[in-house]
């Protein structure tokens, strides 16, 4: 009777892997060379979904020049640690308490989307767009934010220690009570951003950072940069 079980589970799971690997094919049919810029289909958002990332990158490497177009995609929760991202719009897409750690996505779209409480540690976000975000208490410790559009960005009480926000642009941004640690700001632009209580212990500034007196006088008592 054991091996009987056992062999049942291992059909099974022939039958699921052979699933995939057909989801997979039907993605990679439907995105030719001429399609650089086609939405992605309901197999490509079924593997991020479902946390499948191996598949996903694997697709991603065979069709470099394509742009995934998953803008509005709900994506609450997802599994998508170490997915490759990079170049796709993810505009005004739902990825509340996402898990994109060591994720790419480097030049995403994500303005106007909502990532409250995502976790982004370490994740690789150069010049991403992320104009208007909802990033409010998302973990983006030692994430490569440089070059990023963070204009009017939501980061109340996110955690951005030991970013790299270098040549960032955060205008208008909200860093109520954000934790910039040991961010690197040099060069970013914080014209007009709320730093009230923002913990700035550390932080690395230097003369092409634009920021004011009265702005590091809103952060935490004794944690200037």
């Amino acid at each position: 009777m054991t091996d009987k079980r056992q062999d049942s589970t291992t059909q099974a799971e022939r039958y699921e892997n052979k699933r995939l690997r057909r989801d997979i094919h039907h993605a990679k049919i439907r995105a030719t060379p001429q399609e650089e810029d086609t939405t992605a289909n309901q197999e490509q958002l079924a593997l991020l979904k479902q946390g499948i990332i191996v598949f996903w990158n694997t697709w991603r490497r065979e069709h470099p020049s394509l742009r995934p177009d998953l803008s509005g995609a709900r994506l609450w929760g997802a599994k998508l640690s170490g997915a490759n991202l990079s170049q796709a719009s993810l505009r005004e897409a739902f990825l509340d308490g996402a898990d994109l750690r060591k994720a790419n996505l480097s030049g995403a779209q994500f303005s106007f989307s909502e990532l409250e409480e995502a976790n982004l540690s370490r994740a690789r976000l150069k010049g991403a767009l992320l104009i208007k975000a909802n990033l409010s208490r998302a973990n983006l410790s030692q994430a490569d934010l440089s070059g990023a559009n963070l204009t009017q960005a939501s980061l109340e009480e996110t955690d951005l220690s030991g970013a790299n926000l270098s040549g960032a642009s955060l205008g208008g941004a909200n860093l109520m009570r954000a934790n910039l640690t040991g961010a690197y700001l040099y060069g970013a632009d914080l014209s007009g951003a709320d730093l009230t209580q923002a913990d700035l212990s550390n932080t690395k500034l230097n003369e092409k950072t634009l920021i004011t007196k009265v702005q590091i006088g809103q952060a935490k008592p004794s944690t200037h940069a």
